[in-house]
């Protein structure tokens, strides 16, 4: 059920480390559920993370037990960001903004030091409301990027181009030695600098 599988939730967190001066950039908010024998893993939350309200539900339980934390580990006292991912269904849900509102605001943490990152399980089809979705985040103040992209990603172009900060390519992508995916990768830098995305 959904309350066993929050009340198993484990928050983790990696660091994301900036190339130029090996410092964190900022943490990415990795959630797993934890079993019976003590190992952890993600596969209970990514199956989870299905229909509006149940994603929504979920993203903001993931979202509430991070930012508990986020005083303890002084990530306020070094302005350090955090990233969450963002499944489509939540972003798409019409309660997005109250929802996670409600929760910044119970922990104090200035929406810039927020990122959400739209995760791939779930590709975008409707442009418009992810637009829509998207615009108000960063209206917020919000931080946006989209995760693990590949050539395969629909409408890569259209969403490059929506108010985002950055761009994630997938692990696939990044270790082929294929002309097709090395020159995938030179393709997105460009545009990425080009909207002045990292």
């Amino acid at each position: 059920t959904d309350r066993a599988l929050i009340a198993s939730l484990r928050v983790y967190y990696q660091p994301i480390v900036r190339l130029a001066d090996l410092r964190p950039a900022y943490v990415e908010i990795l959630a797993r559920a934890e079993a019976g024998d003590g190992t952890v893993g993600a596969d209970a939350v990514i199956h989870a993370m299905s229909g509006a309200d149940r994603s929504m539900h979920l993203t903001s339980c993931i979202m509430r037990a991070a930012m508990a934390e986020y005083e303890a580990f002084n990530f306020g006292r070094i302005g350090l960001p955090i990233a969450f991912n963002l499944p489509l269904d939540a972003m798409l849900h019409p309660q997005l903004m109250a929802r996670i509102e409600t929760v910044r605001a119970e922990s104090g943490v200035p929406a810039q030091n927020i990122r959400f990152e739209l995760t791939e399980q779930q590709p975008v089809r409707d442009l418009e409301a992810a637009r829509a979705a998207i615009t108000a985040l960063r209206n917020a103040r919000y931080g946006l990027a989209l995760d693990d992209i590949t050539p395969e990603t629909p409408h890569l172009p259209e969403l490059m181009a929506l108010p985002i900060r950055a761009v994630k390519l997938d692990k696939s992508v990044v270790v082929s030695t294929a002309e097709g995916d090395q020159e995938f990768i030179r393709n997105v830098v460009a545009r990425a600098r080009g909207y002045g995305q990292a």
